[in-house]
């Protein structure tokens, strides 16, 4: 409405292009002003689908320009002009500006949409300030998992981990357990008590071989 008011301004329709061009602009602010807030009303009012759109705005040109004469002769007064109104031209007028204003919103709307760039997604260990490749071992804990990293330091993070797993997808490693992964720099040793097998991180910090996992880590020769 406001882009519709300086065109308005400039253009000096309904005959303010004689005005000066404070007056001029003073006039439009008042009226467009106005109409802004009748319009907001209006539509306020009536609209409540988004299918109510044309039938509001194609109602509301005829029924809220009716006054538009004495609006008009208002605002004149208000920057101190005195004019006598021929209401068919005024109408005349409006009606061009409606029908400039309704096509140029259906040109806008009608363009085609193009969809935000999607965000950038952090990687999961980096949200803690982890980088795969620091990660010697991981144990599940419940709904916790434990991220063992150089010189023993661990951070207990509350994260699935099925999602660990793939976070460190590109790194050469094995999971040892259901709920444990090592990497393959970080085998220090392993332990054998009976038929179960553990393995040793360099800071002494075990971690269990099951059977399901124990012919991987034997393949990878960890098992001796």
């Amino acid at each position: 409405m406001a882009a519709v008011g300086a065109l308005m301004a400039l253009a000096g329709a309904f005959g303010t292009g004689a005005m000066p061009p404070l007056q001029r602009s003073a006039f439009w602010l008042l009226l467009m002003g106005w109409n802004t807030f009748k319009w907001q009303m209006w539509f306020a009012w009536l609209v409540t689908r988004q299918e109510d759109w044309p039938r509001t705005a194609l109602i509301g040109a005829v029924l809220l320009n009716l006054p538009l004469p004495l609006e008009i002769a208002a605002a004149l007064r208000l920057v101190g002009i005195e004019a006598a109104l021929e209401p068919r031209t005024i109408w005349a007028e409006a009606l061009l500006i409606a029908t400039g204003t309704a096509a140029t919103i259906a040109v806008w709307r009608r363009r085609p949409h193009r969809p935000a760039p999607a965000a950038l997604e952090v990687p999961l260990l980096a949200r803690w300030g982890i980088a795969p490749g620091q990660v010697l071992a991981v144990r599940a804990e419940d709904h916790y998992c434990r991220i063992h990293l150089a010189g023993g330091i661990q951070r207990l993070l509350l994260v699935r981990f099925s999602d660990v797993l793939e976070a460190l997808s590109g790194e050469d490693g094995e999971r040892t357990h259901r709920g444990a992964w090592i990497a393959a720099r970080a085998v220090h040793r392993a332990e054998r008590a009976g038929r179960r097998w553990r393995l040793l991180l360099p800071c002494g910090t075990a971690l269990p071989v099951s059977p399901s996992y124990r012919a991987a880590a034997a393949a990878r020769g960890w098992l001796h």
